[in-house]
């Protein structure tokens, strides 16, 4: 992860005690990564990921596998357009369409 866009964020996974841990959260060129205090890694490609908006706060970004099995999630101002920097235009479209409902409500 060095040389990336870092974040702090979490993780939501079976294989994590309690299903859920704090993360740093890096977006390589494989996808967006999580590593938690514990030293479990996750890796979420790009092209696998699917991306919600959402959260108390409403603006909390969670990448998500399809079966749901891993979920990578940060609320930094910063990182919807970093992740749509980072996954070279794959995540533009439906970051910018979530980040549209959003305003709308």
């Amino acid at each position: 992860m060095v040389g990336e866009p870092v974040f702090s964020g979490g993780v939501f996974s079976d294989t994590i005690e309690g299903g859920r841990s704090g993360a740093t959260i890096a977006l390589s060129r494989q996808g967006v990564c999580a590593r938690t205090s514990g030293g479990q890694e996750f890796t979420i490609p790009y092209r696998q990921c699917l991306v919600e908006i959402g959260g108390f706060s409403g603006r909390m970004v969670f990448c998500r596998t399809e079966d749901r099995r891993v979920t990578i999630f940060c609320e930094d101002r910063g990182f919807p357009s970093a992740l749509a920097q980072a996954s070279a235009g794959l995540l533009d479209e439906p970051l910018r369409q979530m980040l549209r409902a959003r305003r709308r409500q």
